[in-house]
């Protein structure tokens, strides 16, 4: 019954030492039962330490004495704390790795995240664009300047060849104009010759052709118009 109490808290059982008679009702059936069906904790001290009874095998908590039992029923104020500082201590401890670990969990989810992203899948595609154009760039660097030579040398065969025969073409030209000049009717009137032309501006190849028509007369500082007429 007092276990039903609500200020009780625990229930020590127990008396000092004596003979096997004196303690023997801590053998009873009715009082091992009362002790563990007790509601509350129940601590056992009965008789000295060497003493043992039924009832201190169905406490909670056997004590060599009554005193221990006092002492264990109400610890030391001291040790209390201590035990809370360091379950305190233990518990901050835990927390922190708690917080860490779930850090370190948030890191991982995170950078998986931005891996699989449309993002940097973009991004990791412009690189590597960026990348293979600037080897083809190299590689086209290198192609052409290890041609040059070959250009230089087919650029010379080619333009001897051409320069030769635009040389030989400008020479026959200048002959041909040459020619084309000694051959140029105006040219005879520098020499103090005359041309006639008729009405068609063409040159009369007969005399009688002539005849009854209009002519001019082609001088080197102008022309005259002349007609011929019979006597």
């Amino acid at each position: 019954k007092a276990g039903l109490l609500p200020e009780v808290e625990v229930i020590i059982t127990g008396r000092g030492g004596g003979s096997m008679e004196d303690l023997w009702a801590f053998n009873e059936e009715i009082v091992a039962r009362a002790i563990a069906m007790s509601p509350v904790p129940v601590i056992s001290a009965v008789g000295h330490e060497t003493d043992f009874t039924i009832a201190d095998f169905v406490a909670d908590v056997r004590a060599s004495t009554p005193s221990n039992a006092a002492e264990l029923a109400v610890p030391d104020m001291a040790e209390l704390l201590d035990g809370l500082r360091m379950l305190r201590r233990h518990l901050g401890q835990a927390a922190q790795a708690s917080v860490a670990d779930h850090e370190r969990q948030l890191l991982y989810l995170r950078r998986r995240m931005e891996n699989v992203s449309p993002e940097r899948r973009l991004q990791e595609m412009q690189q590597s664009v960026t990348l293979a154009r600037s080897r083809l760039d190299k590689a086209a660097d290198d192609r052409i300047s290890g041609l040059a030579p070959r250009v230089a040398l087919m650029r010379f065969k080619l333009d001897h060849p051409m320069d030769a025969a635009l040389k030989a073409r400008q020479q026959l030209l200048e002959k041909n104009k040459a020619r084309l000049n000694a051959l140029n009717p105006k040219n005879v009137l520098e020499r103090g010759y005359a041309m006639v032309t008729g009405p068609d501006g063409l040159i009369p190849s007969r005399a009688a052709a002539m005849e009854a028509q209009a002519m001019t007369l082609h001088f080197r500082d102008g022309t005259v118009q002349v007609r011929h007429e019979e006597e």
